[in-house]
């Protein structure tokens, strides 16, 4: 049986706040991450994919806020290229990518729409990452101030390095679409928008894929592309 401490674990929490002012995002995330949980496990893209663990509601005074909660990662793809010195990235990123995609179009049937660095993270296999921070905000608290006379908003304080990083992961489903129907709407970042939602003519899956052809050009992905070619 296990007990209360072996079942903890630490989490990433996705707050929406006021998400009645949001429309019905909050909900349609959920719907595709209910969508991917429901897929097959089997696919080698699975992994490829972020998790949703369970989602919940946070009432205060001034609204509700919901809460979707995820298994940590590590810094974007983005931050990675940037830390770089010589701005290239392992050529596990775009194979990673791929097998999400295809995970994604041909068991959950959804399109993203929305790929760039940003949403493409690293997984983090160092835990002692967490139980050091945990550690120093016990040691030495952030600074914080208090906001309507009772909650405390605190300092950020960044992670130390990770000794072991994990695979990258395929993030954030606030814009993804269902395949199974014909789609004609406005989508994607100017910068890596397929001709067809340029057009303003039905679009579909491929679009993921010109995505990231754009994406590899435009974050200086000469690199990597390179090292693909070898």
């Amino acid at each position: 049986m296990l007990t209360e401490v072996s079942r903890r674990r630490h989490v990433t929490l996705k707050l929406f706040i006021h998400p009645e002012s949001l429309g019905p995002r909050v909900d349609h995330e959920l719907s595709m991450h209910h969508r991917i949980s429901t897929a097959t496990k089997w696919h080698p893209g699975r992994s490829s994919v972020r998790e949703l663990l369970d989602s919940f509601e946070v009432t205060e005074p001034d609204g509700c806020h919901h809460c979707l909660v995820h298994p940590p990662l590590w810094e974007s793809v983005l931050t990675f290229l940037r830390r770089n010195p010589v701005e290239r990235l392992p050529a596990v990123v775009l194979h990673r990518l791929f097998l999400a995609l295809d995970y994604l179009h041909t068991e959950c049937k959804i399109i993203h729409t929305d790929i760039k660095a940003d949403n493409i993270m690293f997984g983090i296999e160092d835990d002692t990452v967490f139980t050091a921070f945990e550690e120093q905000v016990l040691a030495e608290p952030s600074p914080r101030k208090l906001v309507k006379g009772d909650r405390a908003i605190y300092v950020s304080r960044e992670l130390r390095m990770p000794k072991e990083w994990g695979a990258p992961v395929l993030c954030d489903f606030e814009s993804a679409m269902l395949g199974d129907v014909e789609h004609c709407e406005d989508v994607q970042p100017d910068v890596y928008r397929a001709p067809e939602v340029i057009l303003e003519i039905l679009w579909s899956y491929e679009i993921d894929i010109w995505n990231v052809g754009c994406m590899v050009s435009t974050e200086n992905g000469n690199g990597l592309v390179q090292e693909l070619t070898k």
